[in-house]
């Protein structure tokens, strides 16, 4: 064999080897993100499933017009009349539950048609004799969309985790409001608590 023919050959025979080289890197890259796209279906379904088996159906307020998904335009529910005023609830934080991050409340609704209650809240603080609402820590914060209503007595205990919302509270007094739709969204306040 002459110099140059050994020469090409050896080349040839590097060359085929980083092919081959190459290829079996190529190859295990393919293999890694096929695995990591099975890997991110399987999470996707496993979420779908947790968002199914976990989600209640929404509480929508009598009267709010609601878009039927069989029809192109959106209906009108009947207007309906209920036996109900926001004077007849009382919201009262339980003294003993307080601490700088969270409180347990009792709303009491003395109505013969009870309002239903979500987990909303605002916070508010007295500051120099005046209600001042406070602002969230993050607006990428959201409740619960669920709703709940008062037992055969009135009565619904709610845990209020304004600490989450809010961070750990300053000194000073302080007021929880809630809101119910009664053909228009009212708040109603909460007695006065201490942070001391």
């Amino acid at each position: 064999m002459k110099n140059w023919e050994k020469i090409g050959f050896v080349i040839s025979f590097v060359v085929l080897v980083i092919v081959a080289i190459l290829y079996m890197n190529v190859r295990q890259e393919n293999k890694n993100l096929n695995r990591e796209i099975q890997d991110l279906k399987n999470q996707m379904k496993q979420d779908e499933i947790a968002s199914v088996t976990n989600s209640t159906p929404a509480y929508i307020p009598e009267g709010i017009p609601v878009a039927n998904p069989n029809e192109n335009s959106e209906s009108e529910p009947p207007q309906t009349e209920y036996n109900r005023s926001p004077e007849n609830v009382t919201i009262e934080v339980l003294a003993d539950t307080i601490t700088r991050e969270m409180a347990e409340i009792l709303i009491t609704d003395k109505n013969e048609d009870v309002y239903g209650w979500g987990e909303n809240f605002h916070l508010e603080k007295k500051v120099n004799g005046n209600w001042e609402k406070l602002e969230m820590t993050s607006d990428k914060l959201a409740f619960n969309a669920l709703a709940y209503l008062p037992n055969e007595n009135g009565e619904l205990k709610m845990k209020v985790n304004y600490g989450k919302y809010y961070g750990t509270l300053e000194n000073g007094i302080y007021r929880i409001v809630k809101s119910v739709y009664d053909g228009e969204e009212i708040s109603l306040y909460s007695n006065e608590f201490e942070i001391k």
